[in-house]
């Protein structure tokens, strides 16, 4: 029965179900529902465990704004990260409707992931056959990569679905000629585009396919398409020609050097979706819980071998069959699927890496075709009819069905592993804090805020936020409903004292310095909120106001030195030399200074005795909006290495206007206007003005 099985080529020997004398599904059908279910379950189990970064709050916050009434006409961007079209803005307020629960977008994008894997089985039955699509279908529903992309609120979350639609209406053009298949593909592309503007690759594909086949295509469909998408387009087009030009230019610039790396990274991404291996990687070397973790790597390291010798061979086929196409099978299905494998590619290289977990998610359907249809091959080359008499080859075949079942199973205990290593312990970046993390957050705090009628809350952040540096997951969670200041968008090392009344302050991931400070100055800890491991945590403190006599008392070097028009140094501490992390603590305070003044930056710059410059520059660390008399703020900076070996002369700080200090002239002799700054010498314990 088995040898029959495989040798049939397809899944029709398998049984009919009947209820009562009725047939309701064929044998195709439960197994295709069971994938499906497989895929589902695999992707809902521990939703929470999500990563929610500032890119997913942002994207949410988009939304939100578009439901309150407001027209999004780009995305609020990012720091550093240029703005994109809003269609995933929109897109997101249709579950936003339901719910502002982050879970309710997380089960809307696993919808679609399902969708996805249901539409490239219909498109692979067709141009595969049946056993390629139940083998692509299977390895999707089951990989640890495309179980993680479909966690990651961003724009990427819609990009298999429409790659998928891409591919199907290629599929409906040229293997049906059905003339809606151009429709299709030409739109999908298009709102690609309109997600992301690193898609523009699979736009440049689709012109390339259409030419290569232009008697076939259906124009009328394409340039109805090709009205839609730049209608969607023509606010950002008027942003772009308006606002960004200079950065628009700078992006395209870039392209040339990511071209250099793209084709590795895109490469070893492509890898890791089919065959499951090096999600450790995304767990910052983080070893996998699991009795068999160690086997489970290498049986991946064995299929991300296969995956690269079916991809050397399907690239070896197109081109035999393109060589010989009057004499050899159509080979449309292989050239556009190739097509397409290049442009996702191509995409890949231009992202921002602002969410590198998501980014690579147009080449995850691609992939997983590519896949399937080399599993099916080997599968058909193996068991061929013609070895059937050769009784010696029986253990070739199950020793084949063997290295099969292996290589299909491997994924779902790779996802079964990633998802009990996220339930046990916190991982770092790049997948950053999760969902449940910031739900609990939220929780504790406006709790404790809605209990002392609060409406502020100051944040002491650190590398744990990443590009955080508003602390946006923590905004939308509390809907706006208490003021949220980060102090420390750079390293969490600063505080924020008041002089009259009391404030709240949440530590994200503490640092020693500032924990210590806290209990000197008697902070009450309000709520503790700790996830596995205990290296994401958070402490609520309410920290009562200082006198101002007593905050000079603690200053060891203590002076009243004006350092720009607004900002004044209280003091500092003169750290030990020598030492394996030399930090100086500083205390600041500011006069009242116009809103269109505040835009400064905190500069350290050092010498050492032969006069070479060593620079480490900080920000101030709150939000100049926020400077007030009322409050002393303390700032830990690590010093430069040299102040470890003693080799200095003297350590400079300043306040510089932050557009001078962009520029580089800070502190530069051949300044229009040069910077104001003191120079203390840490070694002789005196200072000069």
């Amino acid at each position: 029965m088995l040898n029959n099985f495989w040798q049939s080529g397809h899944l029709r020997q398998m049984p009919r179900l009947r209820f009562g004398g009725a047939r309701w599904f064929s044998g195709e059908v439960v197994a295709l529902v069971g994938i499906l279910l497989l895929a589902l379950v695999l992707r809902l189990v521990h939703l929470s465990l999500a990563p929610f970064g500032a890119a997913s709050a942002q994207q949410l916050l988009d939304s939100d704004t578009i439901l309150h009434g407001d027209l999004l006409l780009i995305s609020t961007p990012l720091e550093g990260i240029s703005p994109q079209p809003p269609l995933a803005g929109y897109l997101y307020a249709i579950p936003l409707l339901f719910s502002r629960n982050p879970i309710v977008v997380l089960v809307w994008g696993v919808l679609l992931q399902i969708g996805a894997i249901l539409l490239a089985y219909s498109t692979c039955r067709r141009w595969f056959g049946m056993r390629a699509a139940i083998l692509m279908a299977l390895v999707w529903a089951a990989s640890p990569w495309a179980i993680l992309q479909s966690r990651v609120i961003s724009p990427h979350m819609y990009a298999p679905l429409l790659v998928t639609a891409m591919y199907c209406g290629l599929e409906m053009a040229l293997n049906r000629r059905l003339a809606p298949g151009w429709l299709l593909s030409w739109l999908s592309a298009w709102l690609l585009l309109n997600l992301h503007t690193a898609y523009w690759p699979m736009l440049v594909i689709m012109a390339v396919i259409s030419l290569i086949y232009w008697w076939r295509v259906a124009w009328r469909h394409a340039i109805a398409a090709a009205l839609v998408g730049v209608a969607l387009l023509i606010p950002y087009l008027y942003y772009g020609y308006t606002a960004s030009g200079g950065a628009l230019l700078t992006w395209l610039a870039s392209l040339h050097a990511a071209g250099v790396h793209w084709g590795r990274k895109a490469f070893t991404a492509a890898v890791r979706i089919a065959s499951g291996w090096g999600f450790t990687s995304l767990l910052g070397g983080t070893p996998p819980v699991g009795r068999f973790a160690e086997l489970l790597q290498g049986i991946q390291q064995a299929s991300a071998v296969v995956w690269i010798a079916a991809l050397t061979s399907v690239l070896l086929l197109a081109f035999w069959r393109l060589a010989n196409w009057n004499r050899r099978p159509s080979s449309e299905k292989l050239v556009c699927l190739l097509l397409l494998l290049g442009a996702a590619c191509g995409a890949l290289a231009g992202m921002p890496q602002a969410q590198p977990l998501a980014e690579p998610s147009a080449l995850t359907p691609l992939v997983m075709m590519l896949y399937g249809y080399a599993l099916a091959k080997l599968i058909s080359l193996v068991l061929a009819h013609r070895y059937a008499e050769r009784s010696w080859l029986v253990a070739e075949r199950l020793a084949t069905a063997m290295l099969l079942l292996v290589l299909l199973l491997a994924p779902v205990y790779g996802a079964r592993v990633l998802l009990l290593t996220l339930q046990q312990r916190s991982i770092p970046a790049p997948y950053g804090m999760t969902l449940r993390f910031w739900q609990q957050t939220a929780n504790a705090t406006g709790k404790v805020l809605r209990l002392d009628g609060a409406a502020r809350l100051y944040t002491v952040g650190g590398e744990a936020l990443g590009a955080d540096r508003r602390i946006l997951s923590l905004r939308y969670l509390l809907a706006d409903e208490f003021e949220v200041i980060n102090l420390c968008p750079s390293d969490g090392l600063c505080l924020a004292v008041p002089l009259y009344g009391s404030h709240h302050l949440l530590l994200l991931q503490p640092q020693p310095e500032v924990s210590q400070y806290l209990e000197h100055h008697m902070a009450a800890k309000e709520a503790i909120v700790t996830v596995a491991d205990k290296a994401h945590s958070a402490v609520l403190y309410t920290l009562p106001s200082v006198s101002v006599d007593g905050m000079a008392g603690e200053i060891p070097h203590r002076e009243l030195w004006s350092v720009d028009d607004g900002a004044l140094l209280l003091g500092w501490e003169t750290p030990a030399l020598q030492s394996a992390a030399t930090r100086l603590a500083t205390w600041w305070t500011w006069r009242t200074q116009p809103v269109p003044q505040l835009d400064h930056a905190l500069a350290v710059r050092s010498y050492d005795t032969s006069g070479t410059l060593s620079e480490l520059r900080r920000e101030f660390g709150v939000p100049e909006a926020y400077w007030s008399a009322s409050y002393v703020f303390v700032r830990w900076m690590d010093l430069p290495a040299i102040y470890q070996q003693d080799l200095h002369s003297g350590l400079q700080l300043g306040v510089y206007r932050q557009p001078d200090h962009v520029i580089n002239r800070v502190n530069d002799e051949q300044a229009d206007r040069p910077s104001t700054a003191i120079t203390i010498r840490l070694s002789a314990d005196e200072e000069r003005r």
